[in-house]
């Protein structure tokens, strides 16, 4: 079952566990969570929730991987109400959550947009000593910048990665670097452009126009002009 589930052929995974069946093995929790993980990740979550239930029935508790596998299968399916749903019930039953349960959980609520949900989750997250992915971290700095949070971003970028040494993506440098310089805070946009080439990340057109038009806003016309004559000259060097 697991060989077939790795490799993604659900029908593969349904027939050994009717074979399973069949020659009368009783499933243990394992076979159900590798089962319902199958159908989670192909997005049948009515499939799901079937086996979910067949492990009550069995008289099977569930554990801290059986509630992780339905909770992200629902938020992967957008319904993040379905997924607090059974996260309380997890709490309710004294399954401790993972450091996954609330990636899960942090993932499915910046899919909808909500702000709020991410950074309590977050922080119940640091208060249980877990530390986020960097993928994790980066999500959470895309919806910030998408809702023009772009203060609280950096805020948050600058103590993620002391606090958990997470990684930053091209993405959310650039998404980092020109929204504060739209909002005129150039030292701090430096700041980040310097450590964005140090990882390796050279400035591209986007970052030297969001430079100049920060420095135009500002009216300093002498960094603005300097910046165009070094984006033209490495223009010309590539060619």
């Amino acid at each position: 079952m697991v060989g077939f589930y790795r490799e993604g052929m659900v029908d593969k995974v349904e027939e050994v566990w009717q074979e399973h069946v069949r020659v009368g093995c009783v499933p243990n929790m394992y076979s159900f969570n590798v089962l319902m993980a199958t159908y989670c990740d192909h997005g049948r979550m009515e499939d799901a929730i079937r086996v979910w239930e067949e492990m009550e029935d069995k008289g099977l508790k569930r554990d801290a991987v059986a509630y992780n596998t339905i909770i992200g299968g629902f938020c992967r399916a957008g319904d993040v109400e379905r997924a607090e749903e059974i996260y309380r019930e997890m709490v309710m039953q004294g399954v401790e959550s993972t450091c996954v349960t609330f990636e899960y959980l942090i993932n499915g609520y910046c899919e909808i947009g909500d702000v709020d949900s991410v950074m309590m989750l977050y922080k119940n997250m640091c208060r249980k000593k877990f530390s986020p992915s960097s993928s994790t971290v980066n999500v959470i700095i895309r919806l910030l910048c998408g809702k023009n949070e772009i203060s609280a971003a950096s805020d948050f970028w600058w103590r993620a990665a002391k606090k958990h040494e997470a990684a930053l993506e091209r993405e959310n440098y650039e998404n980092l670097v020109k929204g504060l310089c739209g909002e005129g805070k150039m030292e701090e946009a430096l700041k980040l452009q310097a450590e964005m080439v140090v990882k390796g990340f050279e400035p591209n057109v986007g970052i030297y126009g969001a430079f100049i038009d920060g420095y135009d806003k500002l009216g300093n016309e002498a960094m603005a002009s300097k910046l165009r004559k070094e984006m033209l000259d490495k223009e010309t060097l590539s060619e």
